[in-house]
């Protein structure tokens, strides 16, 4: 029976190093809020800063994946925001380049007469 106890309370002390190392990595992974970071990411990365301060390893478990979870979906909205602005500023630079293009067809010859302009 001792033998029993001693196996269990080394699992027990596994299981407690175990939890201990999941919720130190998981304080890696929170860090503060960067000075960069565009102002729609602020508030849930202030969120997911927050969850450096829980001690219960139960409730920071939740909290995490929740404010992960918030924050992923923050970052995907504005990613999505700047593909439809880089996809606008595409179409108005292709116009710009379509505009271009007929005023070189329009420019060259001119450019090429201009020596008979100087004589």
């Amino acid at each position: 029976q001792v033998a029993n106890l001693r196996r269990e309370a080394a699992t027990a002390r596994e299981a407690r190093t175990g939890l201990r190392d999941a919720v130190n990595a998981v304080r890696y992974l929170v860090t503060p809020v960067p000075a960069w970071l565009p102002a729609p990411l602020v508030d849930p990365w202030e969120e997911w800063q927050a969850c450096r301060a829980i001690d219960d390893a139960e409730r920071l478990a939740a909290r995490v994946e929740t404010a992960a979870l918030v924050l992923a979906d923050a970052c995907a909205a504005l990613r999505e925001e700047a593909l439809r602005e880089l996809e606008m500023l595409d179409e108005e630079w292709r116009s710009c380049v379509t505009r271009l293009a007929g005023w070189l067809d329009r420019a060259r010859p001119a450019y090429a007469g201009r020596p008979r302009l100087c004589q």
